[in-house]
């Protein structure tokens, strides 16, 4: 059972440096969660707008939300860019004291705009009351500084023009393609996709040392010393059976696979070999993988105001 009964737990057991951190804000609805911004360094690729007086008017806005009864068992937290001026104005007015200056935001357009990220797969253990992460446990606080560092994207930078609305659909099919892939791995292949420690796989893609096997999940193939994941070895069984079930149905003679399977070395032989092949081919899914997680960030990196047409409204003279 959550001990997150209360938006105050929530906020104590994450504990977030005042210092670097607005006051949190309670969700008005009934969701058990809170709201923090927190100001872009100076040192990213991303230079925010600022008034005349040097206050940043897109922040960033980090959002907590406790485990729910229906998903008991996770903390989402969602981190992105948030423009304070454009969330109370429809257009930039440059007489307004709190607009930002005309200048402060061309160059702004011209940095690579941070990525929004929604993290789902933070675990709550309530038995040690600690947070799991990637398999480590860390603290809230020291969790949400990673998560800040990690969207600020200190490493890497992308120049794209996004001006286009076909832009913003490529943005979704690459998010459902990305994810399919991902589930395919996983779940096809028995593999585990780690982020490494020196990137984010969001933005740069996996290298092949983050494509792993659960060592828990490995089985011998037909006790030949070959192990592959469990549920690599299932595919592969009703892979082969749906091909005999079709031929045998469909009265399909081919005379090579009656040939191998009616020698008992040969049929062996034919299952371990066509085995490797299909298994290696977890690489070209990831090759695949890393191409449209390359793709999708350069059409996000580049500012989203491109897409989103504003009107700047000149000053009056």
């Amino acid at each position: 059972m959550s001990i997150f009964t209360s938006v105050d737990k929530l906020i104590d057991f994450f504990n977030l440096d005042s210092k670097s951190y607005t006051p949190p804000i309670k969700f008005n609805d009934n969701t058990i969660g809170y709201s923090v911004k927190r100001n872009y360094p100076p040192n990213i690729y991303f230079k925010p707008p600022y008034t005349k007086d040097g206050k940043h008017t897109v922040v960033c806005l980090i959002r907590i939300m406790a485990p729910t009864k229906k998903d008991p068992k996770y903390i989402n937290i969602d981190i992105g860019p948030y423009d304070e001026y454009l969330q109370n104005h429809y257009e930039y007015n440059f007489d307004l004291p709190m607009c930002p200056t005309e200048e402060s935001l061309k160059i702004s357009r011209k940095s690579a705009y941070p990525l929004n990220q929604f993290i789902t797969d933070i675990v709550f253990d309530s038995e040690n009351n600690q947070l799991i992460y990637r398999g480590n446990s860390i603290t809230g606080a020291k969790l949400v500084e990673n998560l800040f560092i990690k969207h600020t994207n200190k490493r890497e930078r992308y120049k794209f023009e996004a001006t286009k609305n076909i832009d913003l659909i490529n943005i979704y099919i690459n998010d459902f393609l990305i994810t399919d892939i991902e589930k395919f791995l996983k779940l096809r292949y028995g593999n585990k996709l780690k982020e490494s420690e020196d990137t984010s796989a969001e933005i740069s893609g996996y290298s092949k040392n983050d494509l792993t096997e659960d060592p828990d999940q490995l089985m011998d193939i037909l006790h030949t010393g070959l192990k592959m994941p469990r549920s690599f070895i299932l595919s592969y069984t009703f892979f082969l059976l749906l091909i005999f079930t079709v031929s045998y149905f469909f009265n399909i003679h081919i005379i090579y696979f009656k040939t191998i399977f009616l020698n008992a070395i040969l049929g062996t032989c034919f299952i371990i070999v066509t085995a490797n092949i299909i298994y290696s081919g977890r690489w070209l899914f990831l090759t695949l993988l890393n191409l449209l997680i390359n793709i999708r960030s350069k059409i996000r990196f580049k500012h989203f105001l491109g897409i989103y047409k504003v009107t700047l409204k000149k000053p009056r003279k």
